[in-house]
C-alpha cells in the first residue's frame, strides 16, 4: 500500500489528462455547493457565520448527526492531506538542491551524498529529517490556527488562503519551473506556470493579510 502512494516520475504531458479532469471536478463541486445553498436559503446564507449547517437547528437530529460525521471525516482526512503536502514540499526541496528528477535513483544518490556531507552539518541534518520537519511545521500551523481563531468563517478563509494557494497554485508551478525537463517545453508553458505561481502568491499574501486584519481589528 505504501508503494502505491509513491510518485512515479513520468513525462509532464502524461499528467495533462488527470490534472485537467481533477481540476474540472474540484471546480465544479466548489461552484455547485454555494450555488445550491443560495437556491436553498437565498440571502439567509449570510446568517450562517461561514457555515450554512449552523442555520439548521441542533434539534434536527439527522442533520446534526451528519454534521458530526463531517467533522470526523475532516479530522481523519488530515493525515492523508498532510502526507500529500509533505510529499509535495519534499519534491520541491529535491528540485532545488539537486539537478535530477525527484524520485529517480540519481536524485536519491545526490540527496544521500548531501546528507552525508560533514562540511555542511545543518543542511545534512535538515535533509535527513526533512519529512519530520515539514510534518511538525504543518501540524503546528494547524494547531496554532485552531487555537487562536475562533471564528469559523475566518478559519475557512485562512485554510483556503494558506493551504489551497500553496498546495494548488504555488508549489506545482514551482516544481514545473525547476524540473530538469522544463527547458524542453514551450515558452508559454513557463509563462503560464509563472503567472499561476504569482497569482497563488497574491492570494496567499493578499487574502491571508485581509483575513488576519479582520481578526485582529
Amino acid at each position: 500500500m505504501a508503494n502505491d502512494l509513491r510518485p512515479t516520475p513520468r513525462n509532464a504531458s502524461e499528467a495533462l489528462r488527470p490534472v485537467t479532469a481533477s481540476t474540472a471536478l474540484c471546480c465544479t463541486l466548489y461552484i455547485l455547493v454555494p450555488v445550491l445553498c443560495v437556491f436553498a436559503w437565498g440571502e439567509k446564507c449570510m446568517l450562517g457565520e461561514g457555515n450554512v449547517l449552523f442555520m439548521v437547528p441542533a434539534s434536527n437530529g439527522w442533520v446534526t448527526f451528519w454534521s458530526f460525521m463531517l467533522v470526523v471525516v475532516i479530522t481523519l482526512l488530515y493525515p492523508v492531506i498532510n502526507l500529500l503536502v509533505v510529499k509535495e514540499f519534499e519534491t520541491v526541496i529535491a528540485l532545488l538542491v539537486t539537478s535530477e528528477v525527484p524520485g529517480t535513483p540519481a536524485c536519491r544518490a545526490q540527496l544521500n551524498v548531501m546528507k552525508a556531507d560533514k562540511n555542511a552539518p545543518l543542511r545534512s541534518w535538515m535533509l535527513c529529517y526533512r519529512h519530520q520537519i515539514i510534518t511538525i511545521v504543518a501540524a503546528a500551523v494547524v494547531i496554532l490556527l485552531d487555537t487562536l481563531v475562533n471564528d469559523l468563517a475566518s478559519l475557512f478563509g485562512l485554510c483556503g488562503s494558506l493551504g489551497m494557494s500553496t498546495v494548488s497554485m504555488i508549489l506545482p508551478p514551482l516544481m514545473f519551473l525547476y524540473s530538469p525537463g522544463s527547458q524542453d517545453h514551450a515558452s508559454w508553458h513557463k509563462v503560464t506556470a509563472a503567472a499561476v505561481c504569482l497569482l497563488g502568491m497574491a492570494i496567499l499574501f493578499g487574502s491571508t493579510g485581509s483575513i488576519l486584519k479582520g481578526i485582529l481589528t
